[in-house]
């Protein structure tokens, strides 16, 4: 995962867009930073701090003005295609599903491309610029 983060955050600014169910974006984003991985992001945008959770098109516009880029020029990488996919496709972002946890149904995706593994995604996130 460091090597991947690495590659993109030398190439791209990243941020995250997550849905805090169990755990606040606050926990999140220390675990993040505990585990060596919160300084590659740029921004990072949590439902409970924002009042909205993905798919709305809201977190997707947060992460738009957070850098000051029109969606057209953000890839969101995400493994669910209702909350993943559907949401930035709405405004205009390009979207990758992520299968390397779990696999749900990439045959029926709409997403611009598919990444089986972490170790994958800077080439794919090349290939969609």
């Amino acid at each position: 995962i460091h090597w991947a983060l690495q590659t993109l955050a030398h190439e791209y600014p990243l941020g995250i867009i997550s849905d805090a169910i169990h755990t606040t974006g606050r926990g999140i984003r220390q675990l993040l930073y505990q585990q060596g991985l919160g300084h590659y992001f740029r921004f990072m945008i949590f439902s409970d701090e924002v009042g909205a959770s993905k798919p709305s098109p809201k977190v997707f516009r947060y992460a738009s003005q957070a850098l000051g880029l029109p969606p057209e020029k953000f890839v969101h990488v995400g493994d669910r295609e209702s909350n993943d996919i559907d949401g930035p496709l709405a405004i205009g972002m390009r979207a990758i599903l992520f299968t390397g946890a779990i696999d749900r149904n990439q045959g029926k995706t709409r997403a611009h491309a598919i990444c089986h593994h972490f170790s994958a995604l800077p080439e794919i996130v090349q290939r969609l610029r």
